[in-house]
């Protein structure tokens, strides 16, 4: 189960519900407020949202491993124009069913998603890039994904 950010509050949600006829780029980050998500990778996702959509993606997201509470609040300081829909994974159900669990003991942030990105389309992931490290951003980069979308993908897996 995810947490739907909105603006008044937040809506319990399968994936399965909320990728349902959609085209949809969706990063994963470790959490807000984080040095790498807040000042680097989803700043990036906002301004290029614009751009992902004119790719054809219907749904531009932001799955994070924290309470909806905090995404909620965090969201509002990041995109203030409401470019992003923002995702709470906060019991990490999602980011373990992909088998994307990491824990970082280095900076106490206790068991946390990896940094990724997904291409779905109509509830099948076409698309699945892990960064080697929370501390990067490269293949998950809104920049990269665009280039990419122009590339058949070869691999599908549905979410239920």
């Amino acid at each position: 189960m995810l947490g739907l950010i909105k603006p008044e509050g937040h809506e319990p949600v399968r994936a399965a519900q909320l990728f349902a006829h959609l085209k949809s780029f969706v990063i994963g980050i470790p959490g807000a407020h984080t040095p790498i998500c807040s000042d680097k990778h989803v700043p990036e996702l906002v301004r290029d949202a614009g751009q992902l959509k004119a790719a054809g993606f219907d749904m531009i997201g932001c799955i994070a491993s924290n309470d909806p509470f905090v995404l909620q609040q965090w969201s509002k300081e990041i995109d203030p124009e409401n470019k992003v829909t923002f995702i709470s994974d906060g019991n990490l159900e999602f980011a373990a069913a992909l088998g994307l669990l990491q824990t970082e003991q280095s900076l106490f942030l206790g068991t946390r998603s990896e940094r990724y990105s997904l291409s779905i389309e109509n509830n099948l992931i076409k698309r699945l890039k892990v960064e080697t490290s929370i501390f990067d951003v490269s293949c998950t980069s809104p920049g990269r994904i665009i280039s990419d979308a122009r590339e058949p993908s070869s691999a599908e897996v549905e979410l239920i």
